[in-house]
């Protein structure tokens, strides 16, 4: 069944969404600049915004991971990074993902105009080394209020990055891209098919279910997981439906129409998969 949903779904569904990593300031006596940018995208058509420390904070529970790693590896799999520059923290993020010439060109960074000329260490080192990639991914505001022409600014920006990574990466490597399960935001997308298809269903059954593919990088199998767990959650795709023991999973009502309606209904698989699991419900019910 797993196959099934893999070969006949998951690779037939041509996902339109552009992740995007909203770094910035995580909160201050003023709104940040990345709050007003969500609030502001929360509708945009295909924009899915990412908040690193909403999703990665099951992991980070663990002495086992570090939050410098774990927004690496969100950065590699996301598709466009919004970085605005208004903490000495979000200057650490610059300095990080900067270093990694592979994320260079889906850096987008945000600053005041007011330190646009200044003879600094970020405007000499890490943002003069991304305007010789691309200047237009460099944009400055005025004050801490973003004008309707810079938000739309951003937008347009936004799309341009992803547009160029597809022209970059080539029609085929982008598609093979979208197929790798080992990419947090692939992998949210098919435990959001697995879950469609089980319901209710426990986390230990997901994940002997799944692992059992031989596409997926064993090692990372956990943090894979949890993350896109947390993204699923995050979006409000799913929900408990029984807290435990065991604490079962189901679709919510947007993760419910967004599988059934629209992604079921565009391969034209939602006879096929209903018969799938009706066959896996009348099983549960003779063994139950």
């Amino acid at each position: 069944m797993i196959d099934v949903l893999y070969e006949n779904i998951f690779k037939k569904y041509s996902d339109k969404s552009i992740n995007i990593f909203l770094c910035g300031k995580v909160d201050g006596a003023e709104r940040t600049i990345r709050e007003q940018l969500r609030e502001e995208y929360k509708d945009t058509f295909n924009f899915n915004i990412i908040f690193a420390e909403e999703i990665l904070v099951s992991l980070l529970k663990s002495r086992d991971y570090n939050l410098l790693d774990l927004e690496n590896d969100l950065a590699n799999d996301v598709d466009v990074i919004v970085l605005p520059l208004e903490s000495p923290g979000t200057f650490t993020e610059l300095g990080a993902f900067s270093s990694f010439d592979k994320l260079r060109d889906k850096l987008l960074i945000l600053n005041k105009k007011e330190f646009e000329d200044q003879k600094s260490f970020i405007n000499l080192g890490p943002i003069r080394l991304l305007k010789q990639r691309e200047r237009k991914n460099i944009i400055y505001y005025e004050n801490n209020i973003l004008s309707s022409e810079i938000i739309e600014k951003i937008k347009n920006r936004i799309r341009a990055i992803h547009i160029n990574k597809k022209r970059i990466t080539g029609i085929n490597q982008f598609q093979e891209y979208h197929w790798n399960l080992n990419n947090f935001f692939n992998f949210s997308r098919f435990l959001l098919f697995t879950i469609g298809l089980f319901q209710p269903v426990s986390k230990t059954f997901l994940q002997e279910k799944i692992s059992t593919l031989d596409l997926l990088d064993k090692r990372h199998f956990n943090k894979l997981f949890e993350t896109s767990e947390n993204i699923l959650f995050n979006q409000r795709k799913i929900k408990i439906v029984q807290q435990g023991p065991p604490t079962l999973y189901g679709l919510s009502e947007d993760g419910h129409n967004l599988f059934f309606d629209e992604i079921l209904a565009t391969v034209n698989y939602v006879k096929k998969f209903c018969k799938i699991r009706l066959k896996y419900l009348y099983k549960q019910l003779k063994t139950g």
